[in-house]
């Protein structure tokens, strides 16, 4: 067992964050104190900081619980066209469609990882545009990609595509070595996609 006393938040070799307190390392588990052992992978804690996680009151991130789900089933969102939408997921990103609901009207996509249910908007003219800043709800979807050349193939071919608003070019995620772009897709949604070399190694 390896112990590390910490004084504040900052990496240490192999990308692990530590926060105020005496901490261990024990095989892959990061032990927090004497009551306390965090069993999730070292890339979460990295996600997580780099999007600004703080610590509980304790002073650490709490990870005893088991949590009572098992990942995202799906995600749902409303589009003002559900046509511009479902195409650009479909013609533009490869996506299937795998389902639909013609009366509401939807349609279900999925990329054989994450399944999104489109929703077509019931009152134009009284909708409210996206906006992540005003209004409660999503504030951006990301998805991830498999390598850096994948990462800027997809922003080459999305940000030609009609409809399109790039925010910005791929670029590091903070200090990196995580790299993401964000755009605006044709109904107004604001998608990230990034690519972590981290989680392609430990692959």
């Amino acid at each position: 067992m390896r112990r590390l006393a910490t004084d504040g938040p900052r990496r240490v070799r192999g990308g692990f964050a530590f926060f105020p307190n005496v901490c261990a390392m024990h095989g892959s588990q990061l032990i927090l104190s004497r009551y306390s052992r965090v069993f999730a992978p070292p890339r979460f804690y990295n996600r997580a900081f780099e999007h600004g996680a703080i610590p509980n009151r304790t002073g650490r991130l709490d990870m005893s619980t088991k949590p009572l789900t098992a990942g995202i089933d799906h995600v749902g969102l409303t589009v003002p066209d559900l046509s511009l939408t479902r195409d650009f997921f479909i013609n533009c990103l490869h996506w299937t469609q795998v389902g639909e609901k013609p009366d509401y009207p939807a349609a279900f996509v999925s990329d054989g990882h994450v399944m999104l249910t489109l929703w077509q908007v019931a009152n134009q003219a009284g909708r409210v545009e996206f906006d992540r800043r005003s209004n409660v709800g999503l504030h951006h979807l990301a998805l991830r990609v498999g390598s850096e050349e994948a990462l800027e193939a997809i922003f080459t071919r999305v940000s030609q595509w009609p409809g399109v608003k790039v925010e910005f070019a791929p670029e590091n995620l903070g200090a990196g070595p995580k790299r993401h772009t964000m755009v605006y897709e044709p109904g107004g949604i604001r998608l990230e996609f990034d690519f972590d070399p981290r989680l392609q190694a430990a692959g």
